[in-house]
């Protein structure tokens, strides 16, 4: 992918984070312009839940979209589980279904895949949010360049995510704080 286009896929993306403080619309609205712009089949974003311990299923690509919210990985577990325990990246460039680390899930059905990049979401102040993965059907060679530019785009759907927090964590006390004063 181009310079040209990193920067164009980025500005979108930032665009997206800007409407609002929803993850879900934010993750459904960055896995399409993912794969669009990187010509992957399919893109999950998984989000870490409130303990800390499992990851949930944010935002997707159709036809896994239909199972936002629905699927959720303990941390260790396949490969988004692995990589959210490890903090590492993935990279299998073919047979992800041979990989140790893989792990089937039911309620994920589709066409096999054969290559996949799992990047952890993180940010140094907010820790781990989730976990960023895009597949192919065909066989692919990801360059560092494409793990780079995932991790990049990690980095700011963690920020968006940590930012989230403190606004839903802001705002009922400010609340409060207006209507206490307000009596």
């Amino acid at each position: 992918m181009s310079a040209d286009r990193e920067l164009a896929l980025l500005r979108e993306l930032i665009r997206a984070a800007s409407n609002g403080p929803e993850v879900e619309p934010l993750a459904a609205a960055a896995a399409r312009m993912i794969t669009e712009a990187t010509g992957t089949d399919v893109c999950l974003v998984h989000v870490l839940d409130d303990t800390g311990r499992s990851l949930t299923l944010a935002g997707a690509t159709p036809p896994f979209d239909r199972q936002v919210g629905q699927v959720r990985l303990p941390l260790g577990c396949g490969i988004s589980g692995w990589v959210a325990s490890r903090r590492q990246p993935a990279v299998i460039s073919d047979a992800k279904q041979s990989d140790p680390r893989y792990l089937a899930i039911e309620s994920l059905p589709g066409p096999d895949f054969a290559s996949v990049v799992s990047i952890p979401m993180e940010t140094k102040l907010g820790g781990l949010v989730g976990v960023l993965e895009v597949h192919t059907v065909n066989r692919c060679e990801f360059t560092w360049r494409d793990v780079e530019l995932l991790l990049v785009i990690g980095r700011l759907i963690a920020g968006h995510c940590t930012r989230r927090d403190c606004i839903v964590s802001w705002w009922p006390a400010s609340a409060r704080m207006r209507t206490s004063s307000s009596k």
